[in-house]
């Protein structure tokens, strides 16, 4: 869909109900339609089989997000900006042992010293998920945080070799659909909230 059609979706539709039909339902992703034409679908069904795989979780519990899924970013200080080679490759990873495991890392890498760790990641837990970047990769390479990094490394790696996506990867682990829903709903009913302004 166009911008237009994006933004009248948006103020069409009830929050919950765009986020669970066009974010996370739909096997329409623009940067793959983009990139594959008429094998867009397929190619993002090997994609999720592909991640399922590293992470060890069902491919049901895998969504893109942001801005590579509508060619817009729907956050809202974002105001729509358009997808570019900047553009960062956005997860939505939905398992409650994943989540679990990670948090248990990054607790035990705060009580072995690593004091940032709790700044930098409160928030998002408070949020209801954890977010890990490329860019935490050095920092978190030799410590607890070292099989996570190791399972992002491996993801970048398939989504650059075998689907020839270079862009930035980041992931965000939820526990469940529910706290997915609750975050992008409240994010999207911002977007609704000032559609009319852009």
């Amino acid at each position: 869909m166009d911008l237009q059609q994006l933004k009248n979706r948006i103020a069409n539709s009830q929050p919950l109900e765009f986020c669970r039909e066009e974010l996370f339902l739909s096997q329409y992703v623009w940067l793959f339609v983009n990139k594959y034409g008429d094998s867009a679908e397929d190619k993002y069904r090997e994609f999720k089989l592909a991640i399922s795989r590293i992470i060890n979780i069902n491919p049901t519990g895998i969504a893109i997000v942001g801005s590579s899924k509508f060619g817009y970013s729907l956050a809202p200080n974002k105001r729509f900006r358009e997808y570019n080679d900047e553009s960062d490759l956005d997860l939505v990873i939905v398992s409650t042992q994943l989540f679990s495991e990670t948090f248990k890392q990054l607790r035990n890498a705060y009580f072995n010293g690593l004091r940032f760790v709790a700044k930098r990641h409160s928030h998002n837990y408070f949020c209801g998920f954890i977010s890990i970047k490329d860019e935490d990769r050095p920092e978190y390479q030799s410590t607890y945080l070292r099989e996570t990094v190791l399972m992002l490394k491996e993801m970048k790696t398939k989504v650059s070799d075998i689907f020839e996506i270079e862009n930035k990867l980041n992931f965000r682990i939820y526990k469940t659909w529910d706290d997915a829903e609750k975050y992008h709903v409240f994010g999207t009913s911002q977007l609704k909230d000032s559609t009319n302004e852009y």
